[in-house]
């Protein structure tokens, strides 16, 4: 493994005088590592995660993906980044699940026969198979979260941020999610949030903790 395939230095996040998230934050994370971030609601860590998928921009510092700088923002660095939000969005409502990842796979341009390989693996989880063809917005959470997480992998990024992937699964679905990640996390890392005790203890590499606008 490399020394540091992503370094984060003196990074702070601001919206008012009064009311900073990131202060200072420092973090060096090595390839293939599965690094989770905790902490209470509120304290930074979707924000890290949407500054890190380049949704937001940070007030300040510096950060680096395989020594390509966040601040010059191009496809190829949002190419390298695998992003599944919490909430269930993200989708188009009206699109069925199999619909919704050829749309986004044209956008990175997959291998038809790869990307279904891909996909008939992945339905061996029944509520995968079940989703990819129901429209999105009929979709339980937990649907719309395991097609979320398809889509954060199927392209092969580099780096995979997930906000509270695992929270809206059964234990079979979790079981499944977490088999899936732990094949998928070769040559790449893996940033995810989680309240869940199990979760961290069982995926994570490295755990994280995140209070006062720092980790811990």
């Amino acid at each position: 493994m490399s020394d540091s395939f992503l370094t984060i230095n003196h990074l702070n996040k601001s919206y008012a005088k009064e009311r900073i998230i990131l202060n200072n934050l420092n973090l060096s994370i090595k390839e293939e590592e599965i690094i989770s971030i905790q902490g209470d609601n509120g304290s930074g860590k979707t924000t890290l995660l949407k500054i890190l998928a380049t949704l937001i921009f940070p007030s300040s510092g510096c950060i680096k993906l395989n020594n390509l700088p966040l601040e010059i923002i191009t496809q190829k660095y949002r190419n390298m980044i695998g992003w599944m939000p919490s909430g269930s969005t993200g989708f188009y409502a009206k699109l069925s699940g199999l619909e919704n990842i050829y749309f986004f796979a044209a956008f990175y341009n997959l291998n038809t026969q790869l990307l279904n390989e891909e996909i008939e693996i992945w339905k061996s989880n029944e509520l995968f198979k079940n989703a990819l063809h129901k429209k999105f917005y009929l979709c339980s959470t937990g649907m719309k979260n395991i097609l979320l997480l398809f889509r954060a992998l199927m392209h092969q990024p580099k780096m995979v941020l997930l906000d509270e992937p695992l929270a809206s699964f059964d234990h079979e679905t979790a079981t499944f999610a977490i088999k899936m990640l732990n094949r998928h996390h070769k040559q790449k890392i893996i940033i995810f949030t989680s309240h869940q005790e199990h979760d961290v203890k069982t995926l994570a590499t490295r755990s994280l903790i995140l209070k006062g606008g720092q980790l811990v």
